[in-house]
């Protein structure tokens, strides 16, 4: 972490994968950091580690002191339930619970976009995750996503007991009762969240309605309603009661589990679903951060330089309708070990594999090489 700010840098320590992109046109640069929302403080080769991405972000904003730069992160808005938590919520962000997004969030505290006190003069800082701030109207959304996410990042035996266990007929009929199908239509999602007001803001019309079109079609085919999600899901609890007591297994003996076919298909069809039903939530975040890198804000410039700090599967959403409808060119993109053997993997039992604790063992974990991209940034 002692690198300057000049220092051309090898291998980057927290992002998975890094992706630039640049439009030809208008020249403006987005640069996409996919993250493991885990934090590991040792790359598997430290000593290969020039720089961690916090201190690498503010190097670059050191080495463009004339331009302004704005970095979104996957990060819920500071709403003022956050503000009574204040310093408490600040020491749990310097915990790093949620990996390297927290660790750039507590660095860069104050620093929220027009912040008067924030100490980089040339940075403006986007909270773009709509999905976890409980002080907005759309708290439903928020339950939404948290019980959707029973996949795929759990290990079996989490799998198991969270569906088959923990969770009640009754939980989820008074869950029912909070979300409602209205509340997840297009027009719902674009008010609710904000969306509209970004996608206002855009003043080239061609842009806006590219972007509008795509977020249109992403909804209609990733999003989930929630009278599907929680009967397929009350569905899954009636086989596992079916199973558990045909064969007179206990969802806390993982080892009979994993013997029994029947239950294993079961378990990977419940895996699928929460693959395909997380994606729903992923629509809802990356609409709100994709209208808000074009839109325009009043008495202020123009967004041209982005840091886009993302969970690396909300990548191919954003890279989709850059390079096909938005006119920019995929200049350079670097992804590590441990990335590049689950970006592509489909299978939800070998992907749990792939991100369990034996995924440690892969070269390079979170240690990521960027040594052939023109540094330092943006300049």
């Amino acid at each position: 972490m002692g690198a300057n700010a000049s220092k051309h840098v090898d291998y980057l320590k927290g992002p998975v994968s890094l992706t630039f992109y640049k439009n030809p046109k208008t020249g403006k640069e987005i640069y996409i950091f996919g993250d493991l929302h885990v934090y590991d403080p040792k790359c598997k080769d430290d000593k290969k580690a020039d720089v961690d991405v916090v201190k690498f972000i503010e190097n670059t904003l050191k080495s463009n002191p004339d331009k302004t730069i704005d970095l979104f992160i996957e990060s819920p808005m500071k709403t003022a339930d956050y503000q009574i938590a204040g310093s408490k919520w600040l020491k749990w962000l310097q915990s790093y619970q949620t990996g390297y997004i927290a660790a750039i969030q507590s660095h860069f505290w104050g620093c929220e976009t027009f912040e008067k006190n924030c100490p980089y003069n040339n940075l403006r800082y986007h909270y773009i995750d709509w999905r976890l701030n409980p002080g907005v109207k759309t708290n439903q959304y928020r339950l939404y996503s948290d019980i959707m996410n029973i996949g795929p990042s759990l290990i079996l035996s989490d799998q198991i007991k969270w569906v088959m266990i923990d969770v009640t007929y009754n939980d989820f009929i008074g869950s029912k009762t909070m979300l409602m199908d209205g509340d997840f239509t297009l027009n719902s999602i674009l008010k609710n969240l904000k969306i509209d007001k970004q996608l206002a803001n855009i003043k080239d019309k061609k842009t806006r309605d590219k972007i509008y079109k795509y977020i249109q079609n992403t909804y209609k085919n990733t999003i989930i309603k929630p009278s599907k999600f929680f009967d397929t899901i009350i569905q899954y609890k009636k086989e596992w009661k079916k199973l558990s007591s045909k064969y007179n297994i206990k969802a806390t003996d993982t080892k009979a589990v994993k013997a029994n076919p029947e239950i294993m298909k079961l378990i990977n069809n419940i895996n699928k679903f929460a693959i395909q039903a997380s994606k729903s939530t992923y629509m809802i975040q990356d609409a709100y951060a994709l209208t808000r890198m074009f839109r325009s804000f009043k008495n202020a410039p123009e967004i041209q330089y982005v840091f886009l700090y993302v969970g690396a599967h909300h990548m191919a959403f954003y890279d989709a309708i850059l390079t096909k409808e938005l006119g920019f060119n995929r200049i350079n993109t670097s992804k590590d070990s441990l990335w590049t053997k689950v970006e592509h993997e489909t299978d939800p039992m070998t992907l749990q594999t792939l991100l369990s604790t034996s995924s440690k063992k892969l070269d390079s974990k979170q240690c990521l090489y960027i040594g052939d991209f023109k540094q330092p940034f943006f300049v």
